[in-house]
């Protein structure tokens, strides 16, 4: 089980990709859960995850309702 410090409720949608930024890792499982539209959470994280790791240069896509 995840110790509760490492689990993280993000009520507001425009904060998620912000917060996970903030938080993650190389290596790290990033898992999103709820009702849809979560699912297209994916393309929105990883395209935020890219520009902190490139500076910017680049922005990598995905397939709507990809895992990250």
């Amino acid at each position: 089980s995840l110790p509760a410090d490492r689990k993280v409720f993000v009520p507001s949608w425009s904060d998620v990709s912000a917060e996970v930024t903030r938080r993650a890792r190389g290596g790290d499982v990033v898992v999103t859960m709820g009702a849809p539209p979560i699912s297209l959470m994916g393309d929105e994280l990883l395209a935020a995850l890219s520009i902190r790791s490139t500076g910017g240069a680049s922005v990598v896509g995905s397939d709507s309702g990809a895992a990250v």
